[in-house]
């Protein structure tokens, strides 16, 4: 991880760098001691599986946060030109979803069903129309 540390210093070596230009030049504090709490802890977590028996580690399934990233687009995206929601609008919109989630109603007509046999699977070949 000292890439991290060798980035941030050469950034602060360079002459006649205006403070702007510096900070754009660079992550933000917040984002690269995000990566280092995430490499130490992923690199730990490898270790363990490695010294338990795993012959190697699949990171994109332990660390893939799309479903988290899906939520909070969604949010931002519900707020409208309003890029950075409040706490309260949080709340709001997730009240909202829950209780459109509740009154979801099925289909009664068209050409799908909910049905509750769908988790009986079978093996059964099915029946064929005559020609």
């Amino acid at each position: 991880m000292s890439w991290l540390e060798d980035w941030e210093k050469e950034v602060s070596e360079v002459p006649d760098l205006s403070a702007g230009d510096r900070a754009k030049s660079q992550l933000s504090s917040q984002t690269i001691e995000g990566w280092k709490i995430t490499i130490a802890s992923f690199t730990e977590l490898s270790r363990q599986l490695i010294d338990e028996g795993y012959e190697f580690v699949l990171s994109e399934r332990l660390v893939c946060q799309d479903s988290l990233e899906q939520h909070f687009s969604h949010t931002r995206a519900s707020c409208g030109s309003n890029s950075m929601p409040t706490l309260n609008n949080v709340y709001q919109i997730d009240n909202i979803q829950a209780v459109a989630r509740n009154i979801r109603l099925t289909t009664t007509k068209g050409n799908s069903r909910r049905s509750a046999s769908i988790d009986a699977l079978s093996d059964a070949p099915l029946v064929k129309r005559k020609k």
